[in-house]
């Protein structure tokens, strides 16, 4: 294409939808452990979200009849959920040890301090605070990005012993996705060339991060384990699809005919969305919200 489109600065990231094989399972390791809340049951599917709103961030759609994917099939690497301060973030980092979680990791990436675990089916999470922007180093139009050791001890020491410390904050939202691709290039045609996200960091080895507007990623794409797999079978459990905010309809309209025009196929539509794919057949809901 040789029109520069950027997507809209005021788009996100809405929900995450899974497929999983025990729903039960499944909804008390996010509820009981993780500390997110049950906002909305029917038949096998449950939405969960944050205390005291009732937006959908996570969606799992109960399937017996599917297998797990492959370990290299292109799908989720991790879902982020983002909350609003670091004083919550060690809130839920003492809720999680107090419930003896297993973590896979935790790091300070510059721009944001992270806490990493898997649940029972293992699909990867990532729980981050943000560091404040003004601090965030642009080289042009790329953002400086680290993978350093988390301070745990210096998280923690913000908690005073009297701090009420049980579940997510109203303003909890899935920040980013991070994805497992076949090919970089792929991942840059769709989500950059056809889509408009920016790429906002590219210095990690088979890695691409974009954005929206200037923060720091809200999508992530690797081929660390999934270099030149065949596309994603839409038949398995773990990632369905997840959803991407525009902030009006005519912005809505407008990436439409750009990925029509591009030969991404129109799945399913309504007045306010359409469900789509990339060019690993991960599938992504564009939406705006109704009046």
């Amino acid at each position: 294409m040789t029109d520069k489109y950027h997507i809209p600065a005021g788009t996100k990231i809405g929900s995450v939808e899974l497929a999983v094989n025990d729903l039960e399972l499944m909804t008390d390791f996010y509820t009981s452990l993780l500390g997110l809340n049950l906002i909305k049951q029917n038949n096998k599917s449950y939405s969960l979200g944050a205390s005291g709103i009732d937006k959908e961030l996570l969606i799992l759609n109960e399937r017996k009849d599917l297998k797990a994917p492959a370990a290299n099939a292109p799908g989720l690497f991790h879902f982020a959920l983002f909350v609003p301060s670091r004083n919550e973030l060690a809130k839920i980092l003492i809720n999680l040890y107090r419930r003896n979680v297993n973590f896979d990791g935790f790091a300070n990436h510059g721009v944001s301090e992270a806490i990493y675990l898997k649940d029972p089916e293992g699909n990867g999470i990532e729980i981050y605070s943000d560091t404040q922007s003004e601090s965030w180093i642009w080289n042009g139009d790329k953002i400086q990005m680290v993978t350093e050791p988390l301070n745990i001890d210096s998280l923690l020491s913000i908690i005073t012993s009297n701090e009420k410390l049980d579940g997510f904050p109203p303003e909890t939202r899935i920040g980013h996705i991070h994805l497992k691709v076949s090919s970089i290039d792929k991942a840059k045609k769709f989500y950059n060339e056809s889509a408009g996200f920016k790429i906002t960091q590219s210095d990690y080895p088979g890695a691409l991060f974009f954005a929206a507007g200037n923060y720091h990623h809200h999508i992530g794409a690797n081929t660390w384990i999934s270099k030149n797999a065949p596309a994603c079978d839409t038949d398995t459990l773990g990632l369905q699809k997840f959803s991407v905010v525009l902030p009006d309809l005519l912005s809505l309209k407008e990436i439409s005919f750009r990925l029509l025009k591009d030969g991404r196929p129109v799945i399913s539509q309504t007045d306010s969305s359409f469900i789509t794919s990339d060019l690993d057949g991960i599938k992504i809901e564009f939406k705006t919200n109704p009046l």
